[in-house]
């Protein structure tokens, strides 16, 4: 594809698009510089879009994660006032809206959907299935001057995909003199008019920012006036978590407090959730209009957002929920004088990720005194639900004079984090366990 080409499908940016670190300042109106530099700056998330999918031939929307820049951070609201609607509560499943922050300059925001019916955008295709982008440009120039203004349009990337289309599919146009709605009718009920600006030979419709810790009004009437703080269930955003911990421990709490129906959730505890229903078909319950191959894509979508965010993003947030306890972790007991010791002596407790994304658990004894064997557990949290992986009991080599060296090889479905922990049982059957370890695999095979 041309670079001019990818320049115009750089204009791929956000319909519905809340700002989360509290009201922008800028300089004044946008220039035809900031629109070069907001363009360059989505235009290398494009490239990266269209370099897959000439290597793959055809994409679904987990692939493009791999696209984002590094160090953003990441959001999660369960808001219904997006072109993006979040689904669920905390009795089913919550699938929120993924908001990705890169603070620039100049700021861009790229958004996910991890619920996978309704918000039809661009081409009929659904929420889940598109990516919106927004980069801010500057002030203002039509209902609020001096309020911060944006390029809006989206870029559908349903399964299959093989083109992310060309200006005129993604961007939002002015293609009525007399309308501010835009092509993609981005200012219809969510913004408000934010100006427009002229680039070659089309007119670019611009929408004001929405911003997160201020009242905001459905402009159609038919949700009423609300502040979308409340349905920010995770951020690892620290300006944004810090702001919202102080307004729901502050006087004014009750307009910021967590919405009912909703609970602090982390993003690789939702995905465990979808991961677990699907499993067991209570998702489909939940959500009976989610094909189970939408459904494969949201978890695919999912995880690999969870990897960007614990390997290339700001890191895991401290919103969880409070998890399962894991095994619990016993000390070896100090043998009397008249008892012989029933223990091993553990050297060493060891997780590493191979280069085909299996992983290898390694252990060393220095003693073992009636040990019949060993048992591993994994888990996707420290504190997790555990797992044993290994289907018969891991013979003991060592004895009271001398321990042994151990291997494990396991597999596992996803890229992402692993904690790990040991279980050495004795012949009497006593256990104690050892751990957890943590060990992260970024490729699979």
């Amino acid at each position: 594809m041309q670079k001019s080409r990818i320049l115009v499908l750089a204009l791929a940016i956000i319909c519905v698009l809340t700002a989360f670190d509290g009201t922008l300042l800028t300089a004044g109106p946008p220039t035809a510089a900031d629109v070069q530099k907001g363009t360059e700056t989505v235009g290398k998330f494009l490239d990266c879009i269209n370099n897959k999918i000439t290597a793959k031939g055809t994409i679904d929307i987990s692939d493009t994660v791999a696209c984002l820049p590094e160090s953003c951070s990441v959001t999660l609201t369960m808001s219904n006032f997006s072109a993006q609607e979040a689904c669920g509560s905390a009795t089913t499943s919550q699938l929120p809206r993924v908001i990705v922050k890169c603070p620039g300059p100049p700021q861009v925001e790229i958004t996910y959907l991890l619920c996978g019916t309704g918000s039809v955008g661009a081409g009929g295709v659904i929420g889940s299935n598109r990516i919106e982008i927004g980069v801010v440009l500057g002030s203002s120039t039509a209902t609020n001057p001096g309020s911060s203004t944006m390029l809006m349009a989206d870029v559908p990337v349903p399964p299959g995909t093989n083109t992310v289309g060309t200006l005129n599919d993604v961007l939002s146009l002015v293609n009525d003199p007399s309308s501010t709605n835009g092509s993609k009718g981005c200012n219809t009920c969510c913004h408000l008019d934010g100006g427009s600006f002229s680039i070659g030979t089309v007119t670019l419709q611009l929408s004001e920012r929405i911003e997160v810790f201020q009242k905001f009004a459905n402009g159609c009437g038919d949700k009423p006036e609300t502040i979308l703080a409340p349905f920010i269930i995770c951020t690892d955003d620290k300006k944004v978590n810090d702001t919202l911990k102080e307004l729901r421990s502050g006087p004014d709490a009750g307009n910021y407090k967590l919405k009912e129906g909703l609970k602090e959730q982390a993003l690789c505890e939702i995905c465990d959730c979808i991961e677990e229903k699907i499993k067991d078909d209570s998702f489909f319950t939940h959500f009976p209009d989610t094909t189970k191959e939408q459904a494969n894509i949201l978890l695919k979508l999912c995880r690999e957002l969870e990897n960007y965010q614990n390997t290339r993003g700001l890191g895991t947030p401290t919103c969880c929920i409070t998890p399962t306890p894991a095994p619990t972790q016993e000390t070896s007991p100090t043998p009397s004088p008249t008892e012989p010791p029933t223990a091993i002596t553990l050297f060493s407790f060891e997780a590493k990720a191979a280069d085909d994304g299996s992983i290898i658990l390694t252990w060393e004894t220095a003693t073992e005194i009636d040990n019949a064997g060993f048992n591993l557990y994994r888990a996707k949290r420290k504190r997790g639900s555990y797992v044993r992986i290994n289907d018969i009991l891991i013979e003991a080599k060592g004895d009271a004079t001398s321990g042994a060296a151990y291997s494990y090889r396991d597999v596992v479905d996803h890229v992402g984090g692993y904690f790990y922990m040991l279980e050495d049982i004795d012949t009497n059957g006593e256990s104690t366990m050892h751990g957890p370890i943590k060990v992260r695999v970024s490729v699979l095979e």
